[in-house]
């Protein structure tokens, strides 16, 4: 459970001190605090400017969705890509976390069309969700399916998964289209040595020349890093009030008490 250091959803139980009264910041109120380390406690101190209030209606379980899902499905299409109006974007994994957040925030952006993969199963779900071309995951040759409606191909890629796959999201922007890297969803994880020695053979290598003589781009994401940032921080209210202008809603798959949670590592 390797999110365990990085955020953590509690009530104020203890005094507020004088610079946080300057925040609204009272005793018992309902809060989120995104922080880097050491989370998993009963009590917590943390500057009140990492400190957010919840609207009344979301729940603990949607902001932690919120407080991770989100945030890097926001860096990855408006910091990094700059989606547009009326620009088409690729979300793999558009049934999951950062994908399903992803589909959601393309989707306040008037216009967008947004082709998602994901098991055929949860089409109908993706599509509830503001798919408007749903793609089964297990197709190889999607990037063939997308240009059959949309033959230039898309401004954005969203891509968790290193290796070839990225070439081939590369090879599916426009002009001036950018290609998203985050999660490393193929990454080893625990695998050890060798899992981490095939995955850096397999990494994905960009040709520069490639890049430049077609106009594109490649970014890389990874939110942890600039938790407790000025970026960080306005990225996180950015979200809030979109949840309170009903333009986003997390997702809660499962809830699973801690006696149920088995740390790993």
């Amino acid at each position: 459970m390797w999110r365990r250091y990085r955020l953590v959803i509690i009530r104020i139980i203890a005094f507020v001190g004088f610079f946080a009264m300057w925040h609204v910041l009272q005793v018992g109120q309902r809060v989120l605090v995104v922080q880097r380390m050491n989370c998993w406690v009963e009590r917590l101190v943390v500057p009140a400017t990492d400190v957010y209030i919840l609207p009344e209606s979301l729940t603990f379980q949607e902001a932690a969705v919120l407080a991770f899902d989100y945030i890097t499905a926001y860096l990855t299409l408006f910091r990094h890509a700059n989606l547009q109006t009326g620009q088409g974007v690729l979300i793999h994994r558009a049934s999951e976390g950062i994908g399903f957040a992803a589909s959601q925030l393309a989707k306040t952006i008037p216009e967008v069309v947004v082709f998602g993969t994901a098991p055929e199963a949860q089409h109908d779900v993706i599509k509830e969700n503001g798919v408007d071309h749903p793609i089964d995951s297990r197709a190889v040759d999607y990037d063939r399916i997308v240009r059959e409606t949309s033959a230039d191909g898309v401004d954005v890629v969203l891509e968790p998964v290193l290796g070839k796959e990225s070439k081939k999201g590369v090879n599916l922007l426009k002009p001036l289209g950018t290609i998203v890297l985050y999660g490393a969803a193929n990454s080893g994880g625990s695998g050890g040595f060798f899992s981490a020695a095939k995955q850096k053979l397999q990494a994905t290598k960009f040709e520069g020349q490639i890049l430049i003589d077609g106009n594109k781009s490649v970014a890389g994401v990874n939110a942890v890093h600039l938790l407790g940032s000025d970026i960080g921080r306005k990225i996180i209210k950015e979200l809030l009030s979109l949840y309170e202008q009903g333009k986003i809603k997390p997702r809660v798959d499962s809830v699973f008490s801690f006696r149920k949670v088995r740390c790993l590592g």
